[in-house]
């Protein structure tokens, strides 16, 4: 019996530092818990799913680990889920581009009416000797103070059938446009149109009123 006895002795020491060696990791899982809810907290989910989703699986995994009495490994896992949930803390907020400002749409430029008129005899479209210094002191007056297109309109008195106005007032136009090209004006900067009878200046019935209706005038 006496032999036995330092046997028993060395058994029972060995039975209880095994057990002394299964001790529940309950620290440690807490504090991998506290570890993922912090990060949580932190904006890990928006900041860096992935991430997040690493130190929550590793702590579903160290709890698995815990409810099979693996302790020891329960424990080394414990230490990787905080050490995830570190960097998913961590990590900064992602970028987000700023979209260009808008831009207001581009307004156009209402069309002006120039006071300026180029006046025509009866059924001609030739610019007549007479009003040929204006022609040309509005072709420089434009050349040096105006570089986007403009239009020249041409008007007809009453007199004459509508279709026959409005190609009078078309070669009216056309005959002005083509001086000003010849004064230097770019020929993709001059519009033309034809008013005919229409849109009359005066609205009398004799030769005073049909010589103000008969021009060109300038929209810009």
């Amino acid at each position: 019996m006496r032999k036995l006895f330092p046997l028993m002795l060395v058994m029972a020491l060995l039975v209880l530092a095994s057990a002394c060696g299964k001790e529940p990791p309950d620290a440690e899982l807490q504090a991998a818990k506290a570890a993922v809810a912090d990060a949580q907290a932190s904006g890990a989910a928006t900041n860096c799913p992935d991430k997040l989703k690493a130190a929550e699986d590793k702590l579903a995994e160290a709890e698995a680990q815990y409810a099979a009495e693996e302790y020891d490994q329960c424990k080394a896992t414990c230490l990787e889920v905080q050490k995830l949930a570190e960097i998913a803390k961590n990590c900064p907020p992602p970028v987000v581009a700023t979209p260009p400002a808008k831009l207001p749409p581009p307004t156009k430029t209402p069309l002006v009416k120039s006071t300026d008129k180029i006046f025509f005899d009866t059924d001609k479209y030739n610019i007549r000797k007479s009003e040929m210094d204006k022609a040309k002191k509005y072709a420089e007056a434009i050349k040096s103070g105006w570089d986007k297109s403009f239009t020249v309109e041409g008007y007809c008195d009453e007199r004459g059938s509508e279709e026959y106005n409005l190609a009078l007032g078309d070669r009216r136009a056309n005959t002005v446009k083509k001086y000003f090209v010849t004064m230097g004006i770019k020929a993709d900067n001059i519009k033309t149109k034809s008013f005919g009878e229409g849109m009359a200046v005066d609205g009398g019935h004799n030769e005073l009123a049909w010589a103000k209706n008969r021009r060109v005038e300038f929209a810009f």
